[in-house]
């Protein structure tokens, strides 16, 4: 497995997989995540039980496309 550095990582909202298509500059890359996945690795991130994850990203901000159950994440890696 290639180790990558990961220097910013965010949740994009309300997107939804033709997003992907989209090109950006400065190392940014669109990355999509199931739902389970995405719970489990922002609840081992912020050392959160998967609930508080579910509450926050699920019913606070709409950060979970629900039609295609997957979260959409930028980033910067190097």
């Amino acid at each position: 497995m290639t180790e990558i550095v990961v220097h910013f990582i965010g949740l994009v909202a309300n997107v939804d997989s033709t997003i992907l298509k989209l090109k950006f500059k400065h190392g940014f890359e669109i990355k999509s995540m199931a739902d389970e996945e995405g719970v489990k690795l922002f609840s081992n991130l912020l050392s959160l039980p998967r609930l508080e994850v579910s509450r926050k990203f699920f019913a606070e901000t709409p950060c979970l496309n629900y039609q295609e159950k997957e979260f959409y994440l930028t980033w910067i890696s190097v």
